[in-house]
């Protein structure tokens, strides 16, 4: 039987409606074209694994757009930061019943940001660990970054059930020996957790 329930963070139980993220925020342009410089590889890559902070993510992305675009948005990027988006109360739901019976816990990657939000959106006692890859310093899908939870939860990674939306990192937990499945719903993930035992 698990020991441990680690579940992601974004599209699992938070998500962004299109109407209020970052890049529907900044007037003059095309959403996609600041979501595009956002969350161009490079620059995220460095955020997630903490080289830069959530700022200077923010920062280096509203002066890629001001260079193509001749568009100053840095202001408006960096009110954004501050929304965190919403939760899925149902997939609360599931994981606050798997908590009654092991512990659960977050991996996430994520930037410097992530306590802020979590606060906001009330969830920073909802998990027994929160891990995030900025702070960890290696992302997913690295198996390093499993290693390290692993190792910090005194746990073989066959004892630890994990959950994400991304097939990628699913794929990478597997291959490192975890149970993994990929989220799509939260009558999905309970029927998921229920197979392993954790829920009845």
């Amino acid at each position: 039987m698990a020991c441990a329930l680690l579940v992601d963070l974004d599209g699992v139980l938070r998500h962004w409606p299109r109407d209020e993220s970052d890049n529907n925020r900044v007037t003059g342009l095309d959403p996609e074209v600041v979501r595009a410089a956002l969350f161009e590889p490079n620059l995220l890559n460095r955020a997630v694994v903490g080289t830069i902070t959530d700022e200077e993510w923010h920062v280096e992305a509203a002066a890629q757009l001001r260079a193509v675009h001749g568009i100053e948005c840095a202001a408006a990027l960096l009110e954004a930061r501050a929304y965190p988006g919403v939760v899925d109360f149902d997939v609360l739901e599931v994981l606050r019943g798997a908590r009654q019976v092991m512990p659960v816990c977050l991996l996430t990657n994520a930037t410097t940001r992530l306590g802020d939000h979590l606060t906001a959106l009330g969830l920073l006692e909802e998990f027994d660990r929160v891990f995030n890859s900025s702070e960890l310093r290696v992302a997913k899908p690295d198996p390093g970054i499993f290693e390290r939870v692993c190792a910090d939860l005194q746990m073989h990674p066959s004892d630890v059930v994990f959950i994400d939306d991304s097939e990628s990192h699913v794929k990478a937990a597997l291959t490192f020996g975890m149970r993994a499945h990929v989220f799509s719903t939260s009558r999905e993930l309970r029927d998921a957790l229920a197979r392993e035992s954790i829920l009845s």
